[in-house]
This record gives C-alpha cells, structure tokens and sequence, in this order.
C-alpha cells in the first residue's frame, strides 16, 4: 500500500506516520497503525518514537528467537549434558519447520503434521522432538512469551521397547576379546545393574574399602557392588 499524501504542514514528519485521532500513528507496510505519542508532542519526540516502532518491528520475535532464549536460560544449561546434546539436535530438525514461524502461530494441528512426516522415519525420534518443542513452548509461557502451548493434546507415538536379552554365551564371547578397561566397564555395568553414563561416569574416589558405588544420573539411587 503507498504512503497517503500529506499536508505542507506534515511533511517533517517520518515516513507512513500521520496523525491520528488522539496520536501520531505508523502504519507499517504489512499493514495495521502503530501509536508512537500524543499528538501535542514535539516533532523530535515524534521521529524518536517512530525509529524505536521500526527498530521493534525489524527484530522479528520468532520460534528460532524463542528457542535461543530457552537454550540460553537455567533451564537448560541446568540439564545432563547428554540431554543437552539430544536437545540441540532434535532443536536442528524443528528449526527446519517451525524456526521462521512466530511462537502463537504455530498450532497443534502444525505439531500433528509434523509428527506425521517425521514418523515416517522415526516415531522415536518424532516423540523426542515434540517433548522438546513442548518444552520451549512451556518455558515461553511461563514468561509471558507464548498465550499457549500447542503441543497439548497432541499425542505421541506409542513406542515399543526393546526387551531381548543378551545371552551369556554372547556377553562371554564380547568379554573374551574386549580390552581391559572396558571388560571393567561391563562387569560394573553387569553387576551393579548400571546405565552405561553412570559407569563412564565413576571416578577413583567411587571404589572404597567395602565396594564401588554409584549413584544414577537419573532417579539419584545409589546402587554398588561389593568387594568380594
């Protein structure tokens, strides 16, 4: 839409400011009216208002700006690295869709869609990635960033979990060619029932006099084997 044109008296005025009914008004290219000040303020009141209307308009508050707050924030830097490291790449694959989109119009319908496609390829994968677009959106709406999450109500897929066990003839034949170190790693893993980050994580003040103890990453259980 073109500039409307102006009286001899307005043209110090900034470009597409005009006087409204109670206040000088912008009125932006994609349309609507910004208020910048009461009509009895004094002209350079007028462009410094204006500049700081155009400067706001220029910063476009979207997902990828949303997702840079987040990422930046307590709440993340807080977590296990290896979330971390799984965030930052699921947040690689929800960019590609929803980075340019600002926050509130992204809708559960969008977040369906997308768990649809990416199903296609990993249901697993399309689970994770809802958890974390979820949990940026909570993050936003906790702050007065985002009116709502849209990801409520919008189902995951059901995953199947892998139960096969390994066989001692199997564990014998891998523990007979390991080297040393990780045939350690395996028999603490084997005998104190522990995830393999807790293991990696043990340090040499974790084995004591009565046995090697190791608190999990996850629920914070301290499980050890004893000397024997």
């Amino acid at each position: 839409m073109a500039p409307k044109p102006r009286s001899a008296n307005d043209q110090w005025m900034p470009s597409r400011v005009y006087r409204g009914k109670a206040a000088y008004e912008w009125h932006p290219k994609g349309g609507g009216a910004v208020r910048l000040c009461a009509l009895d303020a004094k002209q350079s009141e007028v462009w410094a208002a204006y500049e700081k209307a155009v400067v706001a308009d220029q910063v476009r508050f979207d997902f990828t700006k949303l997702a840079d707050m987040y990422f930046e924030s307590a709440n993340f830097t807080g977590l296990k690295p290896n979330t971390r490291k799984d965030y930052e790449f699921g947040y690689q694959m929800l960019k590609q869709v929803f980075g340019a989109m600002a926050p509130n119009a992204i809708k559960p319908e969008d977040v369906r869609r997308y768990m649809d496609l990416r199903g296609q390829t990993s249901r697993v994968r399309a689970n994770r990635e809802r958890s974390l677009l979820s949990t940026i959106m909570a993050w936003g709406y906790e702050r007065g960033l985002v009116k709502v999450n849209p990801c409520t109500g919008v189902k995951t897929f059901r995953e199947e979990r892998r139960e096969r066990y390994v066989t001692d003839t199997e564990y014998e034949a891998v523990l007979s060619i390991a080297p040393p170190m990780i045939r350690a790693a395996m028999e603490i893993a084997y005998r104190c029932a522990a995830r393999q980050q807790d293991v990696l994580s043990c340090q040499r003040q974790h084995i004591q006099s009565d046995g090697i103890f190791i608190r999990q990453g996850k629920t914070g259980k301290q499980i050890g084997l004893p000397t024997l």
